[in-house]
C-alpha cells in the first residue's frame, strides 16, 4: 500500500484517486490518505485542499490526514481556518480545561 502510494506521487490527486479509488471502503480510502500524506507531508493547506477537492470520502481521510499532519512538528493550520470556526474557543477552552 505505502509502495503504491510512493509509486504515483509524480501524478496529480485527480489521476491518483481515480485510480486507487474514492469510497470509504479501508481498500481504497487508506492508500489515497498515504498518497497524500506523503505527497504533502510538509503542506498542511495542500493535503487539505487537494483531499476535499478529489471528492469521495474526503470527510474520513481528513480526519486521518488531521491527526498525523496537525501532530507533525512542522505542520502549520492556517490560522484563517482556525479562526473562522464558530465554536474555536469552545472547542479550545474544553481542551485546556
Amino acid at each position: 500500500m505505502i509502495t503504491k502510494a510512493r509509486n504515483n506521487l509524480d501524478k496529480t490527486p485527480e489521476e491518483v484517486a481515480l485510480d486507487f479509488g474514492q469510497s470509504c471502503h479501508s481498500g481504497e480510502a487508506f492508500p489515497l490518505t498515504i498518497y497524500l500524506l506523503l505527497k504533502y507531508k510538509n503542506n498542511f493547506r495542500e493535503a487539505f485542499i487537494n483531499n476535499v477537492m478529489i471528492g469521495g470520502d474526503s470527510a474520513a481521510r481528513g480526519i486521518v490526514l488531521g491527526m498525523i499532519l496537525g501532530g507533525l512538528k512542522d505542520s502549520e493550520i492556517p490560522n484563517e481556518w482556525i479562526n473562522e470556526m464558530n465554536y474555536y474557543p469552545k472547542i479550545r477552552s474544553f481542551i485546556l480545561g
